[in-house]
């Protein structure tokens, strides 16, 4: 867990402040493991704006871990320290949904989020979802993440 100052948030960040943030830093994908799919949001920044992400924590409830990242050999150079929001869990990922769908998604990342949020709905819905339908679903999200116009 990243350990930095704690970010005390004198007044709750504005929703609409979330999305356009969220619309320019955020993810929303999935993992895949065998035959199971874990669905996932993140946001990964540099360890400075680090507050932003305890603030969007804090706005969405408490929900997900930051992680502080540091570069490793591998990485390219001049690659600095970050931080990484993530939020895995189904009832916390439920809140995300609430809020985007109030208060929505305009630009590039809105078909993504769509998919993704059909994804999520599929999970809660069933507790063992169709493979075949959530691996479909996963290919149209990783075609509209890298520009394509699947729908």
């Amino acid at each position: 867990m990243c350990q930095t100052k704690q970010f005390h948030v004198k007044q709750s960040l504005h929703p609409w402040y979330v999305t356009g943030f969220c619309e320019r830093s955020a993810s929303f994908t999935y993992s895949r493991s065998g035959s199971g799919f874990g669905l996932y949001f993140g946001i990964k920044v540099g360890v400075k704006d680090v507050a932003i992400l305890q603030g969007l924590q804090a706005f969405f409830g408490g929900a997900g871990r930051i992680y502080r990242i540091n570069p490793t050999s591998r990485s390219s150079q001049g690659e600095a320290e970050s931080g990484y929001f993530r939020i895995t869990r189904a009832a916390e990922l439920a809140r995300l949904v609430s809020h985007f769908d109030r208060f929505t998604l305009t630009g590039s990342k809105a078909q993504q989020y769509l998919v993704w949020r059909g994804m999520v709905f599929l999970k809660q819905r069933f507790r063992r979802p169709e493979r075949e339908q959530l691996a479909e679903m996963a290919s149209r999200l990783s075609a509209v993440s890298r520009g394509g116009t699947k729908s």
